[in-house]
């Protein structure tokens, strides 16, 4: 499926990344795709969405796996924008995310009724898929069921969309567009995700809902030859690289060559053998795009994936912390938002569990 839908010649990040639809089933050929609601035409490498989160959530691939990192380093970067292939926006009440970039399913810009051409507006259930994601990757699943709650209704209805950052005049981010109101998947996204928190405090594994013959099967069984944790990288901030590849196993030494932007500023870091039969070394990604990775074991022979490299996108998060997920204790909190560039001074503004504090 990957092959089908995982281009590796996109404009967007590193290239390398899920596309919302090839009619051809060859991402990489330059085909164009004419998308629904007046749309328009694009390559069809250059329309995306977080439908791939799919694959993650129905146990198909490894949250981890670096295809999904990659592409999530594209579609979830709420600094970037649609331009950039990015679907995330930070709203004053949460994280939410468009469906795909050239969205026409919407009202009109100005407003009012459908007219079955507009501008596609944030779906709050897709905020959930990526809560979802989160919670595969260990990561709180509450802040997710919180933005929910945020963007419901006084009667506690979830509607199929709410307006962005730039709503028509009269209208405020975060709340109801004329779109269905209420939807049930809205609803029942934000039930499973009480469930996933519910588990979560409880030390309970795995996703509600997932088939676990699925999982076993194929996500659980599955060991890409490179992983990170944090997974994507952030950039600024230090990442594990994890490599499983063919030199593990027979290997009494393990090289990291690795560089960043098209193998910038190269680098050799000695690797640490782990329990199971891993390698592991702790790096920081500069600002970019991500990191350029190649292995190189005791007798000097090379993974470099085939001669394509491992290539790991990055994320410039406009928030990260140099604990993730934050544990109960100290941590550094990196801010590098809209305001960063211009300010001469920034004040951290604060609290915990819903602003104590």
């Amino acid at each position: 499926m990957a092959n089908w839908t995982y281009t590796t010649n996109g404009p967007f990040g590193n290239g390398q990344y899920f596309v919302r639809i090839t009619p051809d089933g060859a991402p990489n050929s330059g085909a164009t795709v004419t998308l629904a609601n007046s749309g328009g035409t694009f390559n069809q490498n250059a329309v995306v969405d977080n439908g791939f989160l799919q694959l993650v959530d129905l146990g198909i691939l490894p949250a981890d796996d670096p295809r999904v990192a990659n592409t999530i380093a594209v579609t979830a970067n709420p600094n970037t924008n649609a331009n950039a292939g990015s679907l995330a926006e930070l709203l004053p009440n949460g994280l939410d995310f468009f469906r795909y970039n050239h969205d026409g399913y919407g009202e009109p810009a100005a407003g009012g009724n459908w007219t079955g051409a507009g501008v596609g507006r944030l779906w709050p259930i897709l905020d959930g898929e990526y809560g979802q994601y989160q919670d595969l990757l260990g990561r709180k699943v509450a802040p997710y069921a919180t933005d929910l709650q945020h963007y419901a209704s006084s009667t506690g209805l979830l509607s199929e969309q709410v307006w962005d950052n730039a709503p028509p005049a009269g209208n405020t981010p975060g709340t109801a567009t004329l779109s269905m109101d209420a939807l049930n998947w809205s609803l029942s996204m934000y039930i499973q995700l009480i469930a996933a928190s519910s588990n979560q405090q409880h030390g309970i594994a795995g996703l509600p809902g997932m088939a676990t013959a699925v999982f076993n099967h194929y996500a659980g069984a599955a060991k890409p030859a490179v992983t990170t944790s944090v997974s994507p990288p952030v950039a600024g901030q230090p990442v594990t690289v994890r490599y499983a590849g063919s030199l593990a196993a027979s290997a009494t030494t393990i090289t990291l060559h690795w560089g960043h932007d098209g193998w910038q500023n190269v680098t050799d870091t000695p690797m640490a053998k782990q329990a199971d039969g891993s390698w592991t070394a702790t790096v920081t990604v500069p600002a970019g795009t991500g990191l350029n990775t190649a292995f190189m074991n005791q007798a000097g022979t090379w993974d470099n994936n085939g001669g394509a490299d491992y290539n790991l996108a990055a994320v410039n998060s406009p928030v990260s912390a140099s604990t993730a997920p934050l544990t109960t204790g100290s941590t550094t909190i990196r801010y590098a938002g809209s305001l960063a560039g211009s300010a001469t001074s920034m004040t951290l503004h604060w609290g915990h569990d819903n602003w104590q504090a």
